[in-house]
């Protein structure tokens, strides 16, 4: 989970909709950050994280093409599903699963990837653009259908109509990352294949590796804050990231380096004002977030980061 991803879930997650109410999180194993803990800090009712592996923020092992026949329907006030569809191989049966379980009237938050992002295992099958979600989701009322400013990927929250009548999905095609083209159906030996060769793909596995240390290191948004009323210049952050003893042998934060070097050479610099860090040029703020988003999003990412040194994962 990118910080992107992170911050169009925190800020498109009523209190009123998870307050006393019941949330399902769909592929919940925590890898690079998670909202639970800030949907968790509205006290629902009940939060079930499923997926198929064990791990941190996972409470039960269960397929999401299975969720209405572990479930029910209309079980859950709110579902969550970030950076999962695109690994799924039978993705028309995941999209039901998650619209069955939902409660009429109720919001689906779900997050994916789109044509450009690379290959990341496990499995990773599709592409989902923006038209691709329109499609899919016209039997809901789409509230919020961003493009992810980070990376190739798609943010989208909708609302299950009180009258939910399921539309037909079988003509949908989204882009297949195995054959380099849309495609309606994947034939169960390409997938096999596929599998097959999951395990000698060495490079893949290089090219995620590094990935999930650049979006781990975004970590380094709790120095921001750490500052009270006082400014940072962008230099001394530089610095911070660069003399940061990370877990991971990395030493230069890509992600967050490179934006912040961009930011140094149009004289911006980043504050903290009460309740939220500002990044300014001149007069014109130009990013903006409340420390709250930040902090559950460090602290999930710590846990994650601890359970990885355990040896657990």
């Amino acid at each position: 989970m990118n910080l992107s991803v992170f911050l169009f879930s925190a800020s498109n997650i009523a209190e009123y909709d998870v307050e006393g109410k019941s949330v399902l999180e769909v592929g919940s194993h925590n890898v690079n950050g998670s909202v639970r803990p800030l949907v968790l800090s509205y006290r629902t009712n009940k939060y079930v994280g499923v997926d198929v592996v064990k791990g941190p923020g996972v409470d039960l092992i269960c397929p999401a093409e299975d969720l209405v026949s572990f479930f029910g329907k209309e079980s859950f006030d709110l579902v969550i599903s970030t950076e999962v569809l695109e690994h799924a191989w039978d993705w028309r049966n995941v999209i039901l699963n998650m619209k069955h379980v939902l409660k009429p009237g109720r919001v689906l938050i779900l997050t994916t990837r789109s044509i450009g992002f690379p290959y990341h295992p496990p499995y990773d099958f599709w592409r989902y653009e923006i038209d691709d979600m329109e499609l899919i989701f016209r039997d809901f009322v789409i509230e919020k259908l961003d493009k992810d400013p980070m990376a190739p990927g798609v943010l989208l929250k909708a609302r299950k109509p009180k009258t939910y009548v399921a539309q037909d999905l079988k003509e949908i095609a989204p882009y297949s990352m195995l054959t380099g083209k849309r495609e309606k159906h994947l034939s169960q030996d390409l997938v096999c294949e596929r599998l097959c060769q999951e395990g000698s793909r060495t490079e893949i596995k290089i090219g995620y590796r590094i990935y999930n240390i650049i979006v781990t290191a975004l970590k380094s948004l709790s120095f921001l804050m750490a500052s009270s009323t006082k400014s940072k210049d962008l230099s001394e952050i530089l610095a911070f990231l660069g003399r940061s003893a990370w877990s991971d042998p990395i030493p230069i934060i890509f992600e967050v380096v490179f934006g912040f070097r961009e930011l140094a050479s149009k004289s911006c610099r980043v504050l903290s004002r009460g309740d939220r860090i500002i990044v300014s040029c001149g007069d014109h703020i130009i990013f903006s977030v409340e420390k709250i988003h930040l902090d559950c999003y460090v602290q999930s990412l710590k846990e994650s980061a601890r359970y990885r040194r355990s040896g657990s994962l």
